[in-house]
């Protein structure tokens, strides 16, 4: 499967074409409009479905929120807001839709109410389910924002364990348990990781100088690194 905020917006569009309310309503996703390249900032009212035009919809790309506190996974809410715009001058004139932006925007949340990708987000109405589109740059239009919430849990990532860490008169050895893992470490406080230029990549036991401050760190292929263990060498 492709990205799944990728995914969700284009099933949010398919979803809603394929439903008979929307038959004659033009329904979007902001992400095509884009991609069309299409200069002008065209209104889906200007757009025609089945030879009606005069509202339409716009499902905007989705957004993650995350929820505090954090776990081991990124944690998050998916919160999708679709735009119902309506030229009411086009729009109830020959050769309009005949349906209010109210009609459509409600009509759009019974729609995608407890919407999912099986497996992957469940998404359901937010707290503030239809809200007037405050901010609308074209004259004569109105709309409504329709708002979707749904939790996203991402698969936590395996990570080496923080190695070991034995000291005798100054002398430190490190290990770790992890097969075949790297093991990078520090002695002036700074980040243990591969990136820095000061961080060693152990090898055998070392002397460290009293009062100096030792981080270290375990990397290997297909992981994520470890936490940064530090001490202080008394």
């Amino acid at each position: 499967m492709s990205d799944l905020l990728l995914t969700l917006q284009q099933d949010l569009v398919d979803k809603l074409n394929s439903e008979s309310a929307f038959f004659y309503i033009s329904v979007v996703s902001w992400r095509k409009q884009v991609i069309r390249k299409e200069i002008e900032r065209r209104l889906p009212h200007l757009n025609s479905k089945n030879g009606r035009k005069g509202c339409g919809v716009v499902v905007n790309m989705p957004r993650i929120e995350a929820v505090q506190p954090n776990l081991a996974a990124p944690q998050g809410d998916v919160l999708v807001g679709i735009d119902v715009v309506e030229q009411p001058e086009v729009n109830f004139n020959p050769g309009g839709t005949m349906l209010t932006a109210e009609e459509a925007a409600r009509a759009v949340r019974r729609a995608l109410h407890q919407f999912a990708i099986e497996g992957k987000i469940f998404l359901y109405q937010d707290k503030k389910a239809i809200e007037p589109l405050d901010r609308l740059d074209f004259p004569g239009c109105l709309g409504y924002r329709v708002n979707l919430r749904g939790r996203m849990a991402e698969l936590p990532l395996a990570k080496c364990v923080v190695p070991s860490i034995s000291e005798t008169s100054g002398t430190v050895s490190l290990a770790t348990s992890d097969s075949g893992a790297a093991i990078y470490h520090t002695v002036d406080g700074s980040f243990p990781g591969v990136s820095n230029a000061a961080a060693l990549l152990y090898a055998s036991p070392f002397s460290v100088a009293s009062g100096a401050t030792l981080r270290w760190a375990a990397y290997k292929s297909g992981l994520m690194g470890s936490d940064a263990a530090q001490a202080v060498i008394t």
